[in-house]
């Protein structure tokens, strides 16, 4: 529908209000606020977006270095609980290859020794060793143990 040049000029320019038509420091303030604050959210959301995950190896050689001046018996068991965490995951077994599934029997075989075996030798150097191996074998998936 075509606009009648004749009504159109008959229009009043828009007016606002006086407060509104004055420069005001405040409202430049507000909008300088509002911006930093906006760049602050999507910052928080870029870094959470874009974060390094862990990989399986990093995060058994931080609980490994973490474990490594405690007694044999406690050792023994933070292993045992590593190892744990690291073999259930949202992998299956069946779908695992078959270096992960030695890696990983190999390790809970070092472990199993030294719990159930009596006067078997309790090698815990042995035991990280085995653990490091089955992390190294697990794919980057970023889960953490």
């Amino acid at each position: 529908m075509p606009a009648d040049p004749d009504l159109l000029a008959q229009l009043r320019p828009v007016r606002l209000p006086p407060e509104l038509q004055a420069f005001a420091w405040p409202d430049v303030f507000a909008a300088v606020a509002l911006g930093i604050l906006a760049a602050l959210v999507l910052l928080a959301v870029l870094r959470l977006a874009t974060r390094r995950q862990e990989t399986p190896l990093a995060i058994a050689r931080r609980k490994l270095a973490a474990a490594k001046d405690l007694p044999t018996d406690k050792r023994l068991f933070r292993q045992a609980v590593l190892l744990d965490r690291l073999s259930t995951g949202k992998e299956q077994a069946s779908r695992r290859p078959a270096n992960t599934a030695t890696a990983l029997t190999r390790a809970k075989a070092a472990i199993g020794d030294a719990l159930y075996r009596p006067g078997g030798a309790n090698d815990p150097d042995a035991i990280d060793t085995a653990i490091l191996t089955f992390a190294g074998s697990l794919p980057r998936s970023g889960r953490g143990a």
